[in-house]
This record gives structure tokens, sequence and C-alpha cells, in this order.
């Protein structure tokens, strides 16, 4: 008997009046220590599928339709969101923990920021087995250092708040192994993590499964991270399964549509823009430093230079620095030395002339976090006008339009909320929202790191086009060396807090000097 069955599933939404069709008809399994992957793109329901199993639809979810057993128990949810109490719910505590264990793909959505890492890693031992605080806290440092974390005890002391986006998904990991779970389900498991880092967690990943027997459920539009981790392989869209087979029969001789298209989009490439031919410096970083408590995450004596009209990549791992020099530049952190200088004027950090200053605007990684849920798209971009005192209440339409339609959205779509986005569009307004003000520089923190392959092409041919059509500067913040290719001219490569090499994009990747740029080339997936 397979440790996971899901048979015939099928699972529709009902909002705004409208029936949405997530999964249709979706049957597969999952045998005893086995690693197995769903590929999909954003929207395709891979998600959902992973959440029914594990039990934790949200209450707008209806399944329709099936079947899903787990070591031959049934913990199929009841058809009404209302009815996931009582009894079911009893027997999925039971479950989750120790049977089932997931990894989300965004760590926000269930790390507490009111709460340290050690404790929420411990507080998860403790409710599933019978140990000291002492014992309990031996292991959350164990298993931090087993995710690659340096120095796990002053990491079990710091909020979630307080960490980049790689190392809380690495707490994340930690936390979802507490207990060694029967099967891990990993939803986009490695999507905050630099190129090094992603090649090691799989690793971990593999060795976990092959040591203790755990199996692995993966979910991915990343075809590098399924055909480096998965044995064999799902791939859906809209809901329904396309095809599947071992890796090397869906990778190598795919015999449908939809996955050769998916491949194709993934060989894509480039080898870095023309730049801009300007030798106009808009922006200047002298000899910048900021400290923190812990020293992986300050950036020491930083300088760098960046021209009207160009792109220019930073990469480097998880806490480098990267973000740090992104706050420091929008005026959001005040460093401890050197200097920061846009068009020849410097940047006085907090104060009221930066408040005022719309110049520099930034787009960040994770547009759920960063967009206000309980503002429709078009209250948000009037908000943001009104805010810059751009435009008065009520006449802020053409000048939204005109935004829309630059990020390929649509006005019918301004009264959506958030939430009723893709990811891809949620990118898209949050890109709007940093453009309606018609900056001169835009700082873009991994804008695409959570994007699957389409949506992934098609922010960053949008932002070349506005790059283009703009004459615009964009600080390109990214540990995806593909989208660096494809979108700079020049890049600057963060190890530890410093700037080790730079050049053109096509230099330092054709031939690296410093031993990380090659550890960074040579870890691509």
């Amino acid at each position: 008997m397979a440790l996971l069955q899901v048979e015939d599933l099928s699972i529709q939404f009902h909002t705004r009046g409208r029936t949405v069709h997530a999964v249709e008809h979706l049957s597969f399994c999952v045998e005893e220590s086995e690693i197995v992957g769903i590929l999909g793109e954003s929207g395709s329901g891979k998600t959902t599928a992973m959440l029914a199993v594990i039990g934790l639809l949200p209450r707008q979810a209806q399944v329709t339709g099936g079947t899903v057993l787990f070591q031959g128990m049934d913990i199929t949810p009841p058809p009404d969101g209302r009815q996931r109490k009582g009894g079911y719910e009893k027997r999925m505590q039971t479950v989750r923990g120790s049977g089932i264990s997931m990894i989300f793909q965004d760590p926000s959505v269930y790390l507490d920021d009111m709460m340290t890492i050690g404790r929420q890693i411990t507080e998860t031992i403790r409710s599933h087995e019978k140990c000291s605080q002492k014992e309990a806290d031996k292991r959350a440092g164990e298993l931090l250092y087993q995710m690659g974390i340096t120095d796990p005890k002053q990491r079990m002391r710091q909020y979630p708040y307080e960490l980049s986006g790689g190392i809380c998904q690495r707490a994340a990991l930690a936390i979802a192994l507490a207990c060694r779970p029967r099967l891990l389900i990993a939803d986009e498991p490695t999507t905050a993590l630099d190129t090094t880092m992603r090649r090691q967690i799989l690793e971990l990943l593999k060795r976990i499964g092959r040591e203790t027997g755990t199996a692995i459920l993966a979910a991915s539009h990343d075809l590098g991270v399924i055909s480096a981790l998965c044995r064999r392989v799902l791939v859906v869209k809209s809901g329904q399964l396309m095809e599947t087979g071992t890796t090397e029969e869906i990778f190598l001789n795919s015999c449908n549509a939809h996955t050769r298209t998916l491949l194709s989009r993934v060989r894509e490439g480039g080898d870095g823009t023309e730049g801009s031919g300007s030798t106009d410096v808009l922006l200047s970083l002298q000899n910048v430093s900021r400290r923190y408590e812990v020293k992986e995450e300050a950036v020491e004596d930083v300088s760098l230079e960046i021209h009207r009209g160009e792109s220019y990549a930073l990469v480097g791992e998880s806490g480098c620095g990267k973000t740090t020099v992104a706050r420091l530049i929008a005026g959001l952190l005040e460093p401890g030395s050197g200097e920061i200088r846009y068009n020849g004027d410097r940047i006085i950090p907090l104060g009221e002339r930066r408040r005022k200053d719309v110049r520099i605007q930034m787009v960040f990684q994770n547009p759920a976090a960063a967009l206000n849920p309980a503002l429709t798209a078009g209250e948000m971009l009037e908000e943001t006008l009104l805010s810059a005192k751009q435009g008065k209440k009520g006449a802020c339409t053409e000048e939204i339009k005109r935004v829309l339609e630059q990020t390929g959205l649509s006005t019918s779509e301004l009264p959506k909320y958030p939430y009723e986005f893709s990811g891809g569009q949620r990118q898209r307004l949050a890109l709007a929202r940093a453009l309606i003000l018609n900056p001169e520089f835009l700082i873009c923190d991994e804008p695409v790191a959570s994007l699957d392959v389409s949506a992934k092409k098609q922010i960053l041919d949008l932002l070349a086009k506005i790059q283009k059509d703009r004459n615009l500067s964009i600080l390109f913040i990214s540990h995806d060396l593909g989208a660096v290719r494809k979108l700079c001219q020049r890049i600057g490569v963060m190890y530890r807090g410093r700037i080790v090499e730079t050049g053109s994009v096509r230099e330092v990747c054709a031939a690296p000097c410093h031993p990380y740029t090659k550890l960074l080339l040579e870890s691509e997936i």
C-alpha cells in the first residue's frame, strides 16, 4: 500500500460570485521513502492539492469529489469548510507533525514575528515528543545547524523580522523536520534561497529521505529544483494532470505539449544586455558600512556606482547584505560610515526630505507582504499618488490607467484585492505602485524569486521595456543568475557584507576571478 494515495480529487473555490475549479480529477500516489515532484506554473493547483492532503484548505474551498488516504487512513477533507472541525480536525492533529509535515513557499505565512526562532522550533518538538526544555533546545540547535545556519544559538534568540528571507526559510525547514515526519510536503522549498544554499538544501532533503526513509512530495515551478531532487514527476496545468513519469522521461522525452513549452522557456537565456552607454553617474556609494549585532549581516566598506539608464545587478548568498544595501539607498537605514550620493546630492536617511522625495522607489521580493490586503488595487494606486501629493482624490484616473497599461494590467482588475491576484499579477501591481510616481531609480529586491518560469519571463521583459522607455536606472538584487544575465549590464558580487567582484555581466560570468563568484556559477541548477 502506498504511503499517500490521492484518487480523483476535485476542489473548487467560490469567490466574488464565481466558481473556480482549482483541482480536477487529480490522482497520484507517493510510496514509502519516495521523492515525487509536482511541476506546474502559478495557479496550476499544485498548492491547493497539497493543502487538501494536510487538511489546511481555506473555508471557501469545496472538495467536490475524490479521496485522500495516508497509510490507509481516510483523511479526505469534508466538502464544506465549516465541517472541518470536530472529528476531522482531531484526526488531522494526530497526523500533522509526526505523520505529515509541510514547508510553505513563504515563511512569513507561518513564522510568528512575536516569537523567537528557537521558541517556535522547541514548541513544535515538545508538542509532539516527551522531552525536557533543555533537550528540545539542543535538538533545535542541531536542526538549525543542519539547515546550514551559522551560530545557531544566536539565531535561536532572534525573531523572524530580524532575519533575511533565506534564513527564515531555513528556520522553517527546521520546524517542518523537527518531529521526523513520514511524509514531508515541500511547497517551493528553495524559492527564497541563493544558488549555493539551494543546492545545499536540496542535497539535505535527499539525504534526509535516504537516511530516515521520509517520503517527500515537492511542488515547484523551478525545473532545476525538480530535476535535482525528484525521482518521479507529475506535470499539472489548470488543476489537471498532464503527464507523469520518471524525471528522465519527462525532461528528456516528454510527449506533452505543455511540458515541452515549460522546458523551452527555461532554456531561453542571455548573456547580459547591452548597456545604456551613459557615463552619467546617478547613484554612488563610497565606503559605506552598516553593522548589526550579528556580523554576518553587516555591510562593510561597500563602494559602487550606477549610471543613468543602467541595470546593475547585486548578487550573493542570503544574509550577505544585499537587502541592507537596498535599504540604505532608499533612505530606510542610515549608514554607520561612508557616503551615499544620488545625482550628486547626499541622501539624507529617514528625514523630511526623504519622505517627500519619490525619485527612488522599491519593489520588494514578496508582493503579498508588501501590498495592503485591506485595499483594492485601485485604492492602493490612488493612495500612493495622494500620499506623494501628486494628485487629488478622484482625479487620478488617467495616471492609474497609464501605469496599468505599462505593467500589463487592466482597469477591470482595479476592484480586486491582492489575494485575488496570481503571484505574477501581484508583482505587476507592486511594480505599478512604484512606477506611478515616475521614479528615476528603481530598486528591485528579488522581484522574480517566487514566480514560475512564465511569470518570471514576463516580469523581466516588462522591466527591460520600462527601463528602455523611461531611461530608468535599476538596482536588481537577485540570487538568480539567469535573470541577471537577461536584464542587467553590470554586476557586483557580495560576500559577507563586501563587494568582492564587479564588472560587466558577460565578463564576470565568463571569467570569474573571486572564488565565491566561481562557486555561485558552479552552483547553478
